[in-house]
Formats: structure tokens, sequence, C-alpha cells
């Protein structure tokens, strides 16, 4: 039976560190430096795991080659509205320099194609908006200024960032290499059950390394003599250990992965959080635990709405569609065509969100019902008195006309003012708007408008007061 107790809580940096850069809340998630915990495994031997907060940031090709997915990133650091980012999985397989002539990290064809044909792919303007220019120290050549960039390998021995103080082989610096990085050639472990493992625990361990692949450093590493050579790079093995790339050249090698990483603004609405990841693989979020979500955008007859959803652990969102309605929102019946006592007429009404149009018969009057007179619905004019300013040439009046509550849609309203007279016709909300370009100077001037009425509709008037001012 296992037995897991924990032996000691130990945080990667000072306290005092903590307290003042270790976290930052935005967006109603705090996001925490990575920390450590000591447990014992069942032969009482200690052993560690790092927890990172995760967030999510651009869309890259992941699962496959033909569609992207969300880019989750591990925090290795927080300081005030600044995240220092490092991408969860291997994500693209490319040699460091297209040739095998030796090459700085300011040189290099990988630090190129990072800083454009991946910088451009995975990240929209908004999501550029929140990646931060970044001074990068390189050991070997000129210090650059990148947006996506690679560890070094002190960066990648620091504990507070949750790596090991070291270079030897741990779990830690262990990465997957994403499918569409395998498709691409990337070298990565294999597991075989068949093979002879010393112990269990070694067995498992092998299990655990399946799929990890190798990742580039951006540090110029060494040759057997520990001379700098700028034809050979450092590397992260997919056991964890830190390569310094003494026993061969290998700056073109085709099949190492990139592992990008960043700086982020976090008072940006750009990324996301995605709970958190440990370096024994377990993730917070397996399952996620969904609300009962937000519609952000109500479905009507014309078009379907939107609901989005929130994961109570991890803060991730989705979002779902919310079929069109099948019913309509109509208006009062209007008569198109009276009937009479030898033809029948038709009758209209219009949907006010879609605009589309009911028609239906109506029946031939009889002798007793043609003597009946049918009475016309009153309707109000709604305006207001308004103020222009002289040197705005165009004036846009807006008007109202409504039977009751009801709008009085498709009907032609006059305004008359200054000796010339407008026609605009009126909309699905009753509204009808005019373009008034004769108040040229200064004044009060007198508006009157007008619906002249209908067989269904009675005529409407109203006069308001316009002033042109300067």
């Amino acid at each position: 039976m296992k037995r897991y107790a924990v032996m000691l809580f130990s945080i990667l940096f000072a306290a005092s560190l903590l307290l003042c850069v270790g976290s930052v809340k935005v967006q109603a998630v705090t996001l925490k430096n990575p920390s450590i915990v000591t447990l014992l495994d069942d032969d009482d031997e200690e052993y560690s795991v790092t927890t990172w907060d995760c967030v999510y940031l651009g869309h890259y090709y992941q699962s496959n080659n033909n569609s992207k997915d969300q880019i989750k990133w591990r925090v290795l650091s927080v300081n005030g509205n600044d995240a220092f980012l490092l991408a969860d999985q291997c994500l693209d397989c490319k040699p460091y320099n297209d040739t095998d002539s030796g090459a700085t990290w300011s040189e290099c064809s990988l630090r190129s194609w990072l800083n454009s044909t991946f910088y451009n792919a995975a990240f929209n303007s908004s999501e550029k908006g929140a990646i931060k220019s970044s001074t990068v120290i390189n050991n070997v050549g000129e210090n650059t200024k990148d947006w996506i960039y690679l560890l070094s390998n002190e960066e990648v021995e620091t504990a507070a960032y949750g790596f090991p103080d070291g270079h030897d082989f741990d779990q830690f610096r262990q990465a997957k290499a994403s499918a569409y990085a395998k498709s691409l050639g990337a070298r990565t472990y294999v597991y075989e059950d068949d093979r002879y493992y010393s112990s269990y625990k070694s067995m498992l361990y092998a299990q655990m390394k399946e799929g990890n692949g190798e990742w580039w450093l951006r540090t110029t590493g060494r040759d057997m003599n520990n001379y700098t050579d700028s034809c050979r790079i450092m590397h992260v093995g997919d056991d964890g250990f830190v390569s310094y790339g003494m026993s061969t050249d290998n700056i073109n090698d085709k099949q190492t992965s990139v592992r990008p990483c960043l700086h982020i603004d976090l008072s940006s609405n750009a990324w996301s959080p995605a709970g958190t990841v440990s370096s024994d693989w377990s993730f917070t979020c397996a399952n996620h635990t969904w609300d009962k979500g937000v519609e952000t955008k109500a479905a009507t007859c014309k078009e379907a709405g939107t609901k989005e959803f929130t994961c109570s652990i991890c803060g991730m969102k989705k979002t779902e569609t919310i079929p069109k309605l099948t019913s309509h929102t109509y208006t009062e019946w209007i008569t198109t065509k009276a009937a009479t006592t030898s033809a029948t007429g038709t009758k209209e009404r219009t949907c006010t969100v879609c605009g589309e149009k009911q028609t239906e018969i109506i029946p031939k009057l009889t002798k007793k019902e043609d003597t009946k007179k049918t009475t016309a619905k009153a309707t109000k004019i709604t305006a207001k008195n308004k103020f222009y300013k002289v040197k705005k040439k165009t004036k846009s009046y807006t008007v109202t006309l409504k039977s009751g509550k009801t709008p009085v849609m498709g009907v032609k309203i006059t305004l008359k003012v200054n000796g010339k007279t407008y026609t605009a016709k009126t909309n699905k909300k009753g509204q009808a708007t005019f373009k008034i370009k004769n108040l040229k100077k200064k004044g009060k001037y007198t508006a009157t408008i007008t619906f002249a009425g209908n067989k269904s509709y009675k005529k409407s008037t109203k006069k308001v007061k316009i002033t042109v001012k300067k």
C-alpha cells in the first residue's frame, strides 16, 4: 500500500520575495510562482514534485496538422504584472540553424523563425499585444530583443522556476512532444515492455518518459575540451538531462523539438487560466466541471446565439451555440386589401426581428358586414425638440410612430421645416429618420411632422422646435 506523507514544503525562493512578487490576481485568478513538495515513496525514499500554474495564450497545431489547439504555458515566475511562461509541451521540430555552420542565438535561423513565422501563426493581434519584448542575455554573441525565445542552460537549472539545481536526469525538465511535432520528425522516447529494468521503479520511470521529446536551449555548447563551440548547442534530453553538446556537432539536427518561452503582461485580457500541472504529470483539471453558463448572445429567429461556460476548477472557458428560435415576434395585422361582398381581401404582419412577412386571406364580407365601417386605430408621433450646431451640414432627426405600444411599420412620414418637406419610411421599430440639409443658419425653426393615415391607422401630427446654434 502506498504511503505518501508530506514531509517538507519548501518554497523555491525567499519567503519575502514571494510576499512581494510571488503572485498576481488578474481576471479573478491568482497566478503563483512554482512550488515544490517533498514526499515519501513505498520504500520511504524522498522524492519531490513541482507544481506550476498554467495559462492559455494563442493557438497552434498540436493534436494534428489541420487545426490549431489552445497553447498551454507553464508559469515560471510572476513579478507584478509580468509572467514568464514556458510552453507545457514541445510544439514544433526545427534545427537550431538551417546549415551546419556555427551560429549563436542572435544569428540562428530558429530565432528568426520563432519571432516571425511562429509568432504570426500562433497569436492574433490581441495576444501579440500581451506579449512583451524581452532582453535576452546570451552566453556567446550579442544579446537580443525577442518576443519569443528559448531558455538558457542557467534558466533551466533555476530552482525558482521549478527546476532542480544541476543538469542531471529528472522529471522536472521532461516535456511531451505534441503529435504535430512528432509528425515533423521529432525524436521521442518509446517505452518497450520487454526491456530489462533493474527495478520496478525504473520500469515505472521509463513508462513515464513515453513520448518525451528532446528540446533546444538557446545556449551555445562546448567541445570535448570544454571550449565554446558554436556548432554544438545545448539541449534537454527526453529524461530531463541537460546536454552540453560536447559529443557531436548538432546545430542543424532536424529531430530536436522546440519548446518556446516568453513574457506576457498579465493586465491583458488575452490570456486565460489553465489550471496547474505537476512534474509527475498530474493535473488539477483532468475533467472540467462546467458552470450553468452565461448567455453571451441571445438567439433570435434571425440568427443563433451563444452561451459561455466556465470550468469552476481551472477557469477554462468554452462556447456553445444556441439554436435559432423557431417562433417570430410579429406586429399586429395590417389590412393590405379590404374584403368586399364580391372579393376576398388580404392582411399582413411582419416579424420585428427578421422581417419575415405573414399573409392571410380576409373572407368576403356578408351584406350585413359590408354596412359596417372599418375603424382605423389611433396613432401617436413621438418626437423631441432638438439642438444642432450650424457647422453640421446634414442634421439627422429620428421620430417614432406607434399605435398604443405597437410600432407602425413601413409607412411614410413627412417632416416640413423652413419651407422644405422631407419624407422617410418607418422601420420595424416604427422609427423614421430624416436627413435635414436646409438649416444652414443659426436660429429657431418649427418643424411639422405628419403621418397622413391609411385604412388601418389614423392620421397623426406633431410640431417640434429645432434650434441651430454655433
